[in-house]
């Protein structure tokens, strides 16, 4: 049996396999999500900035597409 290793032609000159940014933005998000619903939309809703469920999925969005626009520049 022979194996053969090639570079991937989707990999960057940096060596860091686009599959890396998917696994990034998924613990981004994870850590996230608790971090939002339990310290930061009540500290908003106290401050009388009370978000709809659509302001709060956008905002998630936004976070996590400058998220992968971040680690996409590495």
């Amino acid at each position: 049996m022979r194996i053969i290793l090639q570079k991937d032609s989707t990999e960057d000159l940096s060596g860091v396999s686009p599959a890396w940014l998917s696994v990034v933005d998924i613990i981004f998000v994870l850590i996230l999500i608790p971090i939002l619903d339990k310290r930061i939309y009540p500290w908003l809703d106290r401050k009388g900035w009370s978000l709809s469920v659509f302001t709060r999925i956008s905002i998630g969005k936004f976070s996590d597409h400058l998220i992968l626009v971040f680690f996409s520049t590495f």
